[in-house]
């Protein structure tokens, strides 16, 4: 700033005597010669509204993120800036000036096209062109601005009442799956310290800190008279924890005859509210059905035994199904993946070597900022739309509505891949 505001105070005292010289070609005339702007009769506070305007909008005109179309419409609106400018100090003042505002909206509004070519860039672009004929055709005062950017939002408002309303659903349906999550967590931590003392296998610790979790949070969230354990099964985790101690099971095998039937029930009821895979129920099952058959089995001798002698029973990796809760990937039930686009960090691979352009994490990113993403071999462009309460699920939604969900775990894997990357954070105009 210091220097131009040098620059422009030697045109002013060299002007009376300096001879006329034609303007510098725009892309030049910040670093044109002092004189080659020939002598300015405007006061110095109108050189620099006229400089500042200028440079403004030849930098937003010039971003590469811009579409060239959209580019070009920016520049013809510098003499109605410009003129504004003049009359309107507000115009760098307020970040809300409407003029600010409405050039910002434009600009953000032109980045969920990625190119020319993408479906609905015509009739967006012919909208915007309309709105800055009219401006061009009025006095160009604030409120002119302001009542073609509410007239635009309208407009825009229409055509995503549709779009909003899902995206409302969906956004409902991850805000379920965060608290359910967390719940699950607490739960976790409570049936771990149950399992301390006793001797579990390791599948069995696996599923209850994990889908077991789940089933019971879930319950929790949809009873609404605040009943403790409304459908048993927390109750339940006691009498399998019991079911898996050979040792205890032989001496009371009557107990363990009693108890299976009506356990077998409760857990199938309780994978049914959290829309576990049914193709890994019979896993489950088989490991459960293994550890009970210990009770009517002697001592073998030879082979592969586990610590009472017996063969042991399928591994934690044969039944887990979901991530682990302190893993930072959140579960999300099918249906709720559905509606909100949800992306799984199982679909990805190992993450390989770091990628380190434009690197961000979560906490960066704020509702509203333009990123572009992998989508079946392609990258699509999307915006920030929700986040979750607790940052574990975020939102991004595609030109035209398609909703793309994940968790901040697979936010981290994309990143890292290289698989997402931000297009712009918005308010370029104060920026």
């Amino acid at each position: 700033i210091e220097p131009m505001m040098r620059r422009l105070s030697e045109r002013a005292k060299v002007a009376e005597d300096a001879p006329r010289i034609p303007r510098a070609r725009k892309r030049d005339r910040v670093n044109v010669d002092l004189l080659s702007d020939g002598p300015q009769d405007k006061p110095l506070g109108h050189q620099l509204t006229e400089e500042v305007v200028s440079m403004m909008v030849e930098r937003l005109a010039q971003d590469e993120r811009v579409l060239a179309p959209v580019s070009r419409l920016i520049e013809s609106l510098e003499p109605l800036l410009l003129a504004l400018a003049q009359a309107d100090p507000r115009f760098f003042s307020e970040r809300q000036h409407p003029a600010r505002r409405l050039l910002d909206r434009l600009i953000d509004q032109s980045l969920a096209f990625g190119a020319e070519t993408d479906d609905g860039f015509v009739y967006f672009f012919k909208t915007i062109s309309d709105a800055v004929s009219n401006l061009a055709q009025g006095a160009g005062t604030a409120q002119e601005y302001a009542a073609v950017l509410q007239t635009l939002e309208a407009g825009w408002a229409r055509d995503e009442t549709v779009q909003r309303q899902q995206l409302e659903e969906a956004a409902h349906a991850l805000r379920h799956a965060e608290q359910r999550n967390l719940l699950a967590q607490r739960w976790a931590e409570e049936f771990q310290v149950r399992m301390k003392t006793k001797v579990v296998p390791d599948w069995m610790s696996s599923f209850l800190r994990g889908p077991w979790a789940q089933v019971v949070a879930a319950d929790e969230l949809a009873c609404r008279d605040g009943r403790a354990d409304p459908s048993g099964y927390v109750e339940l985790v006691d009498e399998l924890l019991w079911s898996v101690q050979a040792k205890k099971t032989r001496r009371n095998r009557p107990r363990l005859v009693s108890l299976v039937p009506g356990m077998l029930v409760k857990l199938r009821q309780g994978l049914k509210v959290i829309d576990f895979p049914a193709e890994r129920w019979p896993l489950i099952f088989d490991a459960l059905i293994t550890e009970h058959e210990k009770a009517f089995d002697g001592p073998r001798m030879g082979g592969q035994a586990g610590e009472d002698g017996l063969q042991a029973a399928p591994t934690a990796a044969t039944v887990d199904a979901m991530p682990a809760l302190d893993s930072g990937d959140v579960w999300v039930a099918s249906d709720e993946a559905m509606e909100s686009g949800y992306v799984s960090s199982e679909l990805f691979g190992d993450i390989g070597a770091p990628f380190t352009d434009g690197i961000f994490s979560a906490r960066d990113l704020r509702v509203g900022v333009w990123v572009e993403l992998i989508v079946k071999g392609g990258w699509l462009r999307a915006q920030l739309t929700w986040v979750s309460p607790h940052r574990t699920l975020f939102m991004f939604v595609a030109r035209g509505g398609s909703a793309h969900s994940m968790s901040r775990r697979t936010m981290k894997r994309l990143r890292m891949q290289g698989a997402i990357r931000v297009v712009s954070e918005g308010h370029l105009v104060d920026k």
